[in-house]
């Protein structure tokens, strides 16, 4: 895994990565404590969401809420190119007064409408 670029710090997150070979093993179901915005470059998998499946094709974008596990299942013939966004769920509160923006992330069931 190449990490193209990456900028964390405490309330803001990006990466964007690349893998020739991925390995199934390097990608384990897990949660954040933060919104994750997952955009898909390319590659070939299915993106898990607490029970749901989503076949994916190159830009692709999927988010998940806080606490939602996800992983990837990533067919190691392809090249697996990614962008991760992760934010605090404050992060838009200065300009969201109402919690409107994430409203339809955070207010739908779990693994749906990813």
């Amino acid at each position: 895994m190449k990490e193209l670029f990456h900028y964390y710090d405490e309330d803001f997150g990006v990466s964007f990565t690349s893998t020739k070979k991925p390995l199934l093993t390097d990608y384990q179901m897990h949660t954040h404590d933060d919104t994750e915005i997952f955009y898909f470059i390319n590659g070939k998998g299915t993106y898990h969401v607490e029970g749901s499946e989503y076949k994916l094709e190159s830009g692709d974008i999927l988010v998940m809420r806080p606490s939602e596990a996800h992983y990837i299942e990533i067919n190691p013939n392809y090249k697996y190119d990614r962008i991760a966004i992760n934010f605090r769920t404050d992060f838009f509160s200065a300009i969201d007064k109402e919690s409107i923006l994430l409203k339809p992330v955070n207010e739908r069931k779990a693994g749906k409408q990813n």
